[in-house]
């Protein structure tokens, strides 16, 4: 089989080729956001989210928490109210654009992509997965509501841990270690260690947020690249 190539640049009648892209001097950084889900064990293993914090440029890192009353009283009400005050703050805030979180081909991905469909209407809702079924990308554009995002795995353009990534960008890394006690529901009894596993969760988007900022304006100095507009980067 023969494969042809063809490009707008003439050499000569029989040759022609691909040119090289030009660096783009201009390319202005693109405003991102970041967000990042904590769970906790509820039933023999099985995972709830209890705490969803976003950073986006304009504000401060903001949390959200899970209604533990209306939890107790019907669950799948809370996990919605959770992330409708999610949405409606990006909503509010009038951000669009990407949001990345650090694991969204694994963890972070199916709770997102399930939330989605408690709160937009299905033909809002689009989602690409590579070939071991791991979300690249989901996106949710509802002229209506008024929201326009496109969830990104930072993972998977920068393959290492966030306190790698820190290291590598040299930005200010989480400060809070896990401790076991923030992965059960008995925390919200004990007002100092929900403080604590609160403050362990805002670090998460704020070391990330600073780490990607930092990235971003790397990549395009250096290769003129927003790192909003890929997916990924050669291994």
């Amino acid at each position: 089989k023969v494969y042809r190539y063809y490009s707008t640049k003439k050499v000569n009648k029989n040759l022609m080729y691909i040119t090289r892209l030009k660096a783009d001097k201009h390319l202005q950084a693109e405003p991102f956001a970041v967000m990042d889900i904590e769970t906790m064990d509820v039933d023999k293993g099985r995972q709830f989210p209890v705490v969803l914090t976003v950073k986006i440029p304009w504000d401060e890192a903001r949390l959200f928490q899970l209604d533990l009353e209306l939890y107790n009283e019907d669950y799948k009400a809370a996990e919605k109210k959770l992330w409708q005050e999610f949405y409606d703050y990006l909503i509010n805030q009038k951000f669009s654009g990407v949001i990345f979180t650090h694991n969204l081909g694994g963890f972070d991905g199916v709770y997102v992509y399930k939330a989605l469909f408690k709160i937009f209407n299905k033909r809002n809702i689009d989602s690409i997965i590579d070939d071991q079924n791991k979300f690249i990308l989901i996106s949710v554009k509802d002229k209506d509501k008024k929201i326009n995002v496109t969830f990104k795995d930072s993972y998977r353009i920068f393959p290492v841990s966030l306190t790698e990534l820190c290291k590598i960008y040299r930005v200010e890394g989480k400060s809070t270690e896990y401790q076991k006690h923030f992965n059960k529901l008995e925390i919200f009894d004990h007002p100092e260690k929900l403080e604590e596993f609160k403050k362990y969760s805002l670090q998460d988007s704020i070391s990330l947020y600073n780490a990607l900022e930092s990235a971003q304006l790397h990549f395009i100095s250096k290769h003129s690249v927003d790192i909003t507009s890929i997916v990924s980067t050669s291994s």
